[in-house]
């Protein structure tokens, strides 16, 4: 089955794009954003982490959609492999560089936060234990990314093959951010709302 013809003219010439030159851009200002926050300058790092979320939603989201358009089909092993080689590789070496330093130096070492960190869980142990400010702690990002690609590449198979996307977002993505707000209005401690991803899923959506 095609899906040429079931997608609006202006997403269709779109997705027929090998790149989008401006998200560059946008990137590069969330990534300085993070970083000139962390290096002590007075702007907004959260909005540069939110900046990122959306546009990573997008840009999945985009891939997807055009395979889909390409193929009338999704291959998701060909996803999470595409997925695996992109990250996996730079993220584990970066663990076993910063272990092995950590050792050789006889630096502190939270085992908890190492071993969610390799698997990608990191956002959840900060988010309930909270945040033990070491050279891990900026990993729990990497863990909401790897969790919606989890959970959005299947759901996006079905969703387009029941042509039910567009009206799933419409409806989840206000749920998740009431979702959020009743955290807020019940005082659940700001680092859970920050960091975990039930409270970030409706960034990505909304790329």
């Amino acid at each position: 089955m095609t899906p040429s013809g079931s997608l609006p003219a202006g997403l269709e010439s779109g997705l027929a794009q090998r790149e989008i030159p401006i998200l560059n851009g946008l990137r590069a200002i969330a990534v300085l954003l993070v970083v000139f926050y962390h290096a002590g300058l007075p702007v907004p790092g959260g909005f540069g982490v939110l900046i990122f979320f959306t546009l990573s939603g997008f840009l999945i989201t985009w891939l997807l959609l055009a395979e889909f358009r390409k193929t009338g089909a999704i291959s998701l092993r060909k996803f999470y492999m595409r997925r695996s080689l992109r990250i996996f590789p730079a993220f584990y070496a970066y663990w076993l560089i910063l272990l092995a330093v950590l050792l050789v130096f006889h630096r502190r070492i939270v085992v908890g936060q190492f071993l969610a960190s390799f698997f990608y869980a990191n956002d959840y142990y900060q988010a309930i234990l909270g945040d033990p400010n070491t050279g891990l702690s900026h990993t729990w990002s990497l863990a909401v990314e790897e969790q919606f690609y989890l959970i959005w590449a299947p759901a996006a198979v079905i969703l387009l093959r029941r042509r039910w996307m567009f009206p799933a977002l419409v409806y989840s993505i206000p749920i998740l951010w009431m979702h959020r707000f009743l955290l807020v209005l019940f005082n659940v401690r700001q680092g859970y709302i920050y960091e975990a991803f039930d409270t970030r899923a409706g960034d990505l959506l909304v790329g």
